[in-house]
């Protein structure tokens, strides 16, 4: 990380809390009595990361440009991981569009990118093993180590999302001989045949290849929406009773995958992160407890609530699919979180449940941009829209931020304007 990535004037020291960064006042000119300077004061971040030193920065150039008092003391971040999710698999994001939108996390004070390079109308980095899949526009190696190292700057880890065993359309497309067919012989749409090794093989060669590119200590398989809620595949139903006993399911068969994935990523002291989406209440078979689960929904009662896998022990972080999912449809019918919906309706606290919702502790929190219909907006057009909505989750993400009221958070969302304007 540089020293100064965002050319804050705000010295810096190090040392302070183990989590977090110490603010604190520092006498202009403390030694000369009768100087003018006597009684003016500057302000310093006291830290033991760059991470945590960039975040006390931009805390106090933000309130020192919005006029407001700066709040000296400890702050502390309970919440380690604060990740945006990337939606680069559908929609073609540039360098230079990645680059802007890293700079605005670090504003934001987020520390992962969360970037899906594969889904239903792109794979979009490059492939020396298959360049059959590869979009007409995509990430070379050298532009994605560039990312990767622009993000390192700012604090940032760049963490590939490569959803499997579903939404994969653009891999199995040139390879339908991998793709799952339903009891008719047809295909399904963007499945993968978790029943035939060479299949998985050709998903995991792949999957080997991103972690190389770049260079990744941390994968997104994701796991989520491989079967429609109520598909049935005869083949996966006898597979699970077979595998896991009577009262199994395809659902089982399809956690084993992702379970098969961790342990293959877990040998190369890479940790993984699974959506909670397949797990169903009845499981005989749960994700290997070295997964994080993103717990972004229960819109049925049929998946496992996030109290359940709580009790079970796993990392659970908050993807609230309702206050914190940015999803570009059709003209006219997008779904785009704003300043003041974050505001009112995020708690980082609050895991989404279909009765309701739970209050827990969670490992990490994340705001999602998905663009199911890529051509809908620009990318320019995307990150104008991302601003304000993505500052508000970042200000929720810290203590500091939750005593704030919204008047007083608009104020310092007005500074930032300002500083990516200049």
């Amino acid at each position: 990380m540089s020293d100064n990535p965002l050319n804050l004037e705000v010295p810096a020291r190090q040392g302070g809390p183990e989590k977090g960064y110490l603010v604190r006042r520092v006498p202009a000119d403390p030694t000369t009595p009768g100087s003018p300077q006597v009684g003016k004061h500057s302000f310093e971040v006291v830290a033991r990361t760059d991470v945590q030193r960039l975040a006390g920065q931009v805390q106090v150039a933000l309130e020192q440009a919005a006029d407001q008092v700066v709040t000296v003391g400890v702050h502390e971040a309970p919440i380690g991981h604060r990740s945006l999710h990337l939606d680069a698999g559908r929609h073609y994001f540039s360098p230079s569009h990645i680059k802007q939108i890293l700079h605005l996390m670090a504003w934001c004070r987020l520390n992962v990118l969360d970037l899906h390079i594969s889904d239903t109308h792109g794979y979009r980095v490059a492939s020396a093993l298959h360049p059959e899949i590869v979009s007409k526009h995509h990430l070379s190696k050298d532009e994605i180590e560039q990312i990767v190292a622009y993000a390192a700057e700012l604090g940032i880890e760049v963490v590939p999302s490569f959803d499997m065993p579903g939404h994969l359309h653009k891999v199995l497309g040139p390879n339908q001989w991998a793709g799952l067919r339903d009891d008719c012989g047809q295909l399904i749409p963007g499945a993968l045949n978790i029943l035939d090794p060479q299949a998985k093989e050709l998903v995991w060669d792949l999957m080997d290849e991103v972690v190389q590119m770049f260079s990744a200590t941390s994968f997104t398989v994701g796991a989520d929406e491989f079967l429609e809620y109520g598909t049935r595949v005869d083949s996966l139903e006898r597979q699970a009773v077979a595998q896991f006993g009577p009262g199994a399911h395809g659902n089982d068969v399809w956690i084993d995958f992702a379970n098969q994935c961790v342990q293959r990523l877990a040998e190369q002291g890479i940790a993984v992160n699974l959506f909670n989406d397949g797990v169903h209440v009845d499981a005989k078979v749960f994700p290997d407890k070295r997964a994080n689960i993103f717990y972004w929904t229960r819109w049925g009662a049929h998946m496992a609530p996030p109290q359940r896998f709580a009790e079970l022990g796993y990392k659970l972080h908050n993807w609230d699919g309702e206050s914190l999912y940015f999803i570009l449809r059709e003209e006219g019918n997008c779904k785009i979180p704003t300043f003041q919906s974050v505001w009112r309706d995020f708690d980082p606290y609050v895991f989404p449940d279909k009765a309701g919702a739970v209050r827990l502790r969670p490992d990490g929190a994340n705001f999602s941009v998905w663009c199911d219909q890529p051509e809908t907006m620009t990318s320019d057009q995307i990150i104008a829209k991302l601003i304000d909505p993505l500052f508000a989750f970042g200000q929720l993400l810290w203590p500091l931020g939750r005593r704030r009221d919204e008047a007083q958070t608009r104020k310092l969302l007005s500074q930032l304007h300002t500083f990516q304007n200049q």
